[in-house]
């Protein structure tokens, strides 16, 4: 069982962020901010990757190892960033696009929580977006 906040916005749609570690979030990196509209903070991520490419610091480090070291560090980095993170950024996210949290429900997965809040209000997810984190 999952802890789900579940998100309203002024038209009555319904969003549900999993409370917690995001895995996708991991996998993805900057393909999981841009799906999940954080724009900014996928950006960031392929600049940091660009400036740390070897052709941007390779005269800054001639050992291999070094340059090997500072990649394996900013992977570890970002991606425990995004999957402790991911879900508040989603989060804030949905607050700043006009949704607000209405609730804090117990699921086996955010598609149940949605499809229950829809039911009960008697109408269709018009954006048809689920966050599944």
């Amino acid at each position: 069982m999952k802890n789900i906040k579940v998100f309203k916005n002024e038209h009555g749609d319904f969003k549900g962020v999993k409370i917690g570690w995001s895995w996708p979030a991991i996998f993805f990196s900057f393909f999981w901010c841009f799906y999940k509209k954080l724009f900014l903070l996928g950006l960031t991520i392929i600049i940091f990757s660009i400036l740390l490419s070897d052709e941007v610091y390779y005269s800054f480090f001639t050992n291999a190892y070094v340059k090997l070291a500072i990649d394996i560090i900013f992977l570890i980095f970002f991606t425990v960033l995004l999957g402790k993170y991911g879900n508040r950024f989603v989060e804030r996210s949905l607050i700043k696009r006009g949704y607000r949290e209405t609730e804090v429900l117990i699921a086996k997965s955010i598609e149940v929580v949605v499809r229950r809040r829809l039911i009960m209000e008697g109408k269709k997810n018009n954006s048809n977006e689920i966050y599944n984190l």
